[in-house]
């Protein structure tokens, strides 16, 4: 596979952990990154040097003792881990087609330099697979974006890079995939990078409202019905839902973000403003922040999560608390085999039970 020397941060033997290291460090600026190397004095690097440059010279001069404190600064237990999901039906490529397909997709989404000048900037998408752990594929998908920057004193003009990585697995068994950003537009590079790598068949994953009739809403919208029923019915088959912090929904404009509304008692069921936004108003419940407690073997494993469900695509996030990132990657694969089960199945889980819940928020609406 060719490989070009401004985009080779992660070598093909590289360990999970120094490629935790590097996404943790890739999260500070060039100047911290800087004062970094000065801390843990490593070998001097030209001034003008790129971001992935001053992170591949810093990783071999970090001590085995620091660099779980540069994890878990960078993901700290107030942030969430986030991801959206996404799956495919094919059969994976051959290693040989693996490996002609990425060479494919890196040389068409290079940089086209001819733009730097017309439009201020550039952009590049450069994907590596990384390594095959249990069934999953784990890739690597470095967005870079190179911009024209004014430097007063020299009086010109010079290009600064940026980056963003983004962790992609691949589950072979439930043929779901997981792209670790909360950023929608990550996403869907990280589907085209798909799209090239295993075929058609590729698309996020979204809800179906399909078999959920008139009769079922009681007038509510059908995609409130749909995500109550879920969160009701569907996501207490792995754990247990407790406080409901904040739901979020739908804007009149699908250009605006979500409007975050904070659950008065922690209870959506018993909220009375949610209510008449639900009933009254016909506004679509699209996402919901709540805590919430994994049954594993037994085992309890308590947390918050997110969900937002809106414009095709299911986001998922998790607060990292104290979990290890096996620990936090088993909770993903949990929710992602959810979802793909009942938010992607027609008609309702349990339409009886719901019928009850639907009553109880319209009466409480018009109270």
């Amino acid at each position: 596979m060719k490989e070009s020397a401004e985009v080779q941060l992660i070598e093909e033997e590289i360990s999970q952990e120094e490629l935790t290291l590097k996404h943790a460090l890739s999260k500070n600026s060039v100047s911290a990154l800087k004062d970094l190397i000065k801390v843990f004095d490593a070998i001097p690097i030209d001034p003008k040097a790129s971001k992935p440059e001053l992170i591949n010279n810093l990783v071999p001069s970090i001590p085995k003792e620091s660099i779980s404190v540069i994890i878990d600064k960078a993901f700290n237990p107030k942030i969430r881990y986030t991801a959206f999901v996404a799956s495919f039906d094919s059969e994976l490529p051959t290693n040989e087609e693996f490996e002609e397909r990425i060479v494919e997709y890196n040389t068409e989404y290079d940089y086209n330099h001819n733009d730097l000048l017309k439009n201020g900037h550039i952009d590049r998408s450069y994907l590596e697979y990384h390594q095959k752990l249990n069934n999953e594929l784990i890739f690597i998908l470095s967005a870079f974006r190179k911009i024209l920057r004014f430097d007063p004193e020299a009086r010109e003009s010079t290009p600064s890079t940026s980056l963003k990585k983004i962790r992609i697995t691949v589950n072979e068994n439930t043929k779901l995939i997981t792209v670790y950003t909360g950023n929608k537009d990550y996403f869907e590079k990280a589907l085209i990078a798909m799209y090239k790598l295993l075929g058609k068949s590729v698309k996020a994953v979204s809800i179906n409202l399909s078999g959920v009739l008139p009769s079922d809403t009681q007038e509510f919208s059908f995609p409130t019905v749909k995500i109550l029923d879920y969160i009701y019915h569907g996501l207490t088959r792995i754990g247990k839902i407790g406080l409901i912090n904040a739901v979020e929904l739908d804007t009149p404009s699908k250009s605006k973000n979500p409007q975050t509304v904070k659950v008065k008692g922690d209870d959506l069921l018993t909220d009375e403003v949610i209510c008449k936004y639900l009933f009254i108003h016909k506004r679509d419940l699209v996402g919901i922040r709540t805590h919430f407690t994994f049954v594993i073997e037994e085992n309890e494993y308590p947390t918050s999560i997110e969900l937002l469900i809106k414009d095709d695509r299911i986001k998922i996030g998790i607060k990292k608390e104290n979990y290890s990132f096996e620990q936090l990657d088993l909770f993903f694969g949990l929710i992602q085999k959810n979802i793909n089960e009942f938010l992607r199945n027609r008609g309702l889980i349990n339409s009886m039970e719901l019928q009850k819940i639907l009553s109880r928020l319209s009466t409480l609406a018009v109270k």
